[in-house]
């Protein structure tokens, strides 16, 4: 028995040990220098998966296609994946790396970098001066919100990668030509005479568009105003109408931000100060307005439809003791908000309800009551095709229903390697570029690195 309980001992110390461990590791922050450089090693190696978001067949697919784009528009695309890089902004890190790297040939700067951090959910792309025109940052961060960021959410960070390569690839299939030309220059390397746009001219447009906001505001304040008929619609609108226009004011307050802004720039200060006091009256006009609708919308609201006394209805106290069973579920689910009115002349009782957006339950098609709740999601397989079943329960009568929506992640895959394929076969084909690695035989290839390649700052960041 003694011999069993000091091995028992030993086994938990050693299992204690091996967690400390591993939380160490998992929990360490990656700094610019920490990142192995995969090239040095093996020129074709373009993923560096320090996170263990990839599998082996995965890492080696990505660092397959990542070798075709080199080969075939003179690109070097490399993929960094980090479990943590702590508190330091993804954008200074991306920066720094690509520096440190310098992806991309010297002179052209065609590199392209891809730092994904799983733990914290960040995703930035850093380009480099030659790719900032043909992958603009408006294009980078379609691929993270329509690519990336759906995949990441549900683990599929491989899929995701295939994905947003293959848009990646097909634009820069569309503009090979200026990638494989012989010479291109820097931005800051470019002679341009670039025109500033007077400050004048600046202030002039843009009192223009807040004259068009502002009177835009008033016409819609004084449409709002006619379209209540009765007493029961503007008991309606009684219920939002403060949160309303304090929004309304408080927009139309920042609108003025960039003309202050404007004002304090160079040669801006005397045309902007007299555009602020012709503005500043605007602003006191449309709080007019505000305060004239407010007015009307509440002396409208507590009018009795039923005795036509004036100022007769007031707030119930006890709204909830005037609530149906029914009405009182949704208010209790914070489906909807409710409101009682009670007329001191005539004993008349109203009931005015919001509804929360956005909804957190829909309407039962049986009882028409917002208390339908999805309480299950599932895959199943019908006739050879894969389905998410979601399934619904309403709170209040218990009607359950499902709907049933095709599930296409299976086909996603092919759709990626599709594009891969697509813009890639007519790419093979064109030079290659000189220098980008060595072959070895049975024994693999020998290290490489990056071109010496600068980045301007450019790409762009998302999350999931």
């Amino acid at each position: 028995m003694r011999f069993f309980r000091h091995t028992y001992i030993v086994l938990l110390s050693f299992l204690l040990t091996c967690s400390n461990l591993f939380g160490q590791v998992s929990s360490k922050v990656y700094t610019v220098a920490d990142v192995p450089n995969v090239q040095l090693k093996d020129s074709t190696r373009f993923v560096s998966d320090v996170a263990h978001s990839l599998s082996l067949e995965e890492r080696k697919s990505l660092d397959k296609t990542l070798l075709s784009i080199r080969q075939a528009y003179n690109v070097d695309f490399a993929i960094v994946l980090l479990p943590s890089i702590g508190e330091e902004p993804i954008e200074n890190f991306s920066y720094e790396l690509f520096r440190k790297w310098g992806l991309g040939q010297k002179g052209k700067d065609t590199g392209l970098l891809l730092v994904v951090v799983p733990q914290q959910k960040k995703v930035r792309f850093e380009t480099g001066y030659g790719l900032e025109g043909i992958l603009p940052d408006a294009l980078l961060g379609q691929v993270i919100r329509n690519d990336f960021a759906p995949n990441f959410r549900q683990g599929n960070i491989a899929l995701g990668l295939y994905l947003g390569i293959g848009h990646i690839a097909q634009r820069l299939e569309a503009n090979k030509e200026e990638l494989l030309s012989s010479r291109q220059l820097r931005p800051h390397q470019q002679k341009r005479s670039k025109q500033r746009i007077p400050s004048s001219s600046i202030l002039f447009f843009y009192s223009l568009f807040l004259a068009i906001v502002y009177i835009s505001l008033i016409y819609g304040l004084q449409k709002a105003k006619h379209s209540v008929k009765n007493s029961r619609q503007a008991r309606q609108k009684l219920i939002s109408l403060d949160s309303e226009l304090l929004k309304g004011r408080l927009g139309a307050i920042v609108l003025y931000i960039p003309l202050l802004l404007l004002i304090f720039s160079e040669n801006a200060l005397s045309n902007g100060l007299i555009l602020l006091l012709i503005f500043l009256p605007y602003y006191g006009i449309l709080y007019f307005f505000g305060l004239s609708y407010q007015r009307f919308i509440k002396k409208r609201a507590y009018h009795c439809p039923n005795c036509g006394q004036q100022g007769s209805m007031q707030v119930h106290k006890q709204t909830s003791a005037l609530l149906s069973d029914k009405q009182r579920l949704e208010a209790k689910l914070g489906a909807k908000t409710f409101v009682a009115y009670h007329c001191s002349h005539c004993a008349y009782d109203e009931i005015g309800a919001e509804t929360i957006a956005p909804p957190k339950y829909s309407v039962c098609p049986q009882c028409q009551t917002q208390a339908v709740a999805l309480i299950n999601r599932k895959a199943i397989n019908y006739q050879g095709l894969r389905y998410i079943r979601s399934e619904y329960k309403c709170l209040y009568c218990g009607d359950a229903y499902h709907k049933d929506k095709r599930d296409n992640s299976p086909d996603n895959r092919d759709l990626a390697e599709g594009l891969l394929l697509g813009a890639l076969l007519g790419g093979l084909g064109g030079g290659r570029r000189g220098g980008g690695f060595s072959g070895g035989g049975a024994g693999g290839f020998s290290g490489g690195s990056w071109g010496g390649g600068m980045s301007g700052g450019g790409g762009a960041t998302g999350s999931w």
